[in-house]
């Protein structure tokens, strides 16, 4: 009994103590801040587990995210769309997902009025007829401001992403295969796809997961590499067009291009796929920017004088029209092209190199 008054006596003693109660409200605060940060960080998860998508992307509506090492910033719409590729809602409107998310190290900035979380998370999905499996796994990092007395996401990186295959018959392959081929692969072969469809089908029609299905892997690789499908088309737009470079043969130059649009082994047209994405406006504006940029300057600075630029955009023009007859209106029964229009487009193009 002593013993235990003497404590007791101490304990008073102690929260006596300005320096004492300062320290301990301060570590009061801190606490209470921190549970409410891990009840945020958790909240996104329970909301996809119960199929409510739509609210757990709406608490991303004010940061951007990053969905794994290196990848484009999207925000909270882009992720939306993710999210309801990657968790289909099931008979009982669930996504029969499991998330599990652990290890949360919160360091708040209680004067900047920020604070960062970094957890481990790993999700488990129903596969088929197959029990629960692990479908993700990896690291999160929030960052998060204070904002009216409430803290809110400022942005969220997807760390070390590891996704594994699974057996779903709804989907053909969720995840690379272990050995078959390494990420700069993958996303050269998805470029690759995404050319010969933007260029056939055009980019309304192109969806991410039609790309997806063509090269084999989950819709959610796509946007792991690409963030969103207009940052894929410009890359496989980039890409078509190749680096900028001034022809050797001048005097051939007509000839070189028309060959080159009429030969069947070229099937990822850049020019077709610049004139299919006219249909929708952020599209057609990355296709004018990256035309301006990667053609029609150059190829100004190649031409020279007189009317550099209105040249340039001739050539360009006939190139578009007469690659996006040959893919879409070609009326001959085996598509094969008329050596007559090549003749007429080489002849056309060169009178635009030799203006004087």
């Amino acid at each position: 009994m002593g013993l235990q008054r003497e404590c007791r006596k101490q304990t008073l003693v102690l929260s006596n103590h300005p320096g004492e109660q300062a320290i301990s409200s301060n570590y009061l605060e801190e606490t209470m801040e921190a549970s409410k940060i891990t009840n945020l960080v958790y909240r996104p998860a329970a909301l996809i587990d119960s199929g409510d998508l739509t609210c757990a992307a709406a608490l991303f509506r004010q940061a951007q995210i990053q969905l794994s090492d290196n990848a484009s910033w999207i925000d909270h719409q882009d992720l939306l769309s993710v999210w309801q590729i990657q968790f289909p809602a099931t008979e009982d409107g669930s996504p029969s997902t499991r998330h599990l998310i652990t290890n949360p190290i919160i360091e708040i900035d209680a004067e900047q009025g920020t604070a960062t979380c970094h957890s481990n998370y790993c999700i488990m999905q129903l596969g088929g007829p197959q029990p629960l499996q692990l479908s993700e796994s990896g690291q999160t990092l929030d960052r998060l401001v204070r904002q009216d007395g409430e803290w809110r996401f400022d942005s969220r990186q997807y760390l070390n992403v590891r996704l594994a295959e699974t057996k779903s018959p709804t989907n053909k392959s969720s995840a690379v295969a272990r050995n078959e081929t390494t990420n700069s692969e993958i996303k050269a072969k998805i470029i690759t796809a995404a050319q010969q469809i933007f260029s056939t089908i055009g980019y309304s029609e192109a969806g991410i997961r039609k790309i997806a299905d063509a090269v084999g892997v989950a819709p959610t690789i796509l946007f792991r590499h690409f963030g969103t499908k207009a940052n894929l088309f410009e890359a496989a737009l980039t890409d078509a067009l190749g680096t900028p470079t001034p022809p050797d043969d001048r005097e051939n130059f007509g000839q070189y291009v028309a060959d080159m649009l009429a030969d069947p082994s070229q099937p990822n047209c850049p020019h077709a796929m610049s004139v299919l994405a006219t249909g929708n406006e952020e599209a057609r504006e990355i296709a004018i920017r990256v035309l301006k940029e990667r053609t029609i300057t150059p190829m100004m600075e190649w031409l020279g004088p007189p009317n550099a630029e209105s040249r340039a955009r001739e050539i360009i023009a006939l190139c578009a029209g007469f690659a996006l007859y040959t893919m879409q209106l070609n009326t001959t029964d085996n598509k094969a092209v008329d050596p007559h229009m090549v003749e007429w487009l080489a002849r056309s193009i060169q009178a635009a190199v030799d203006e004087t």
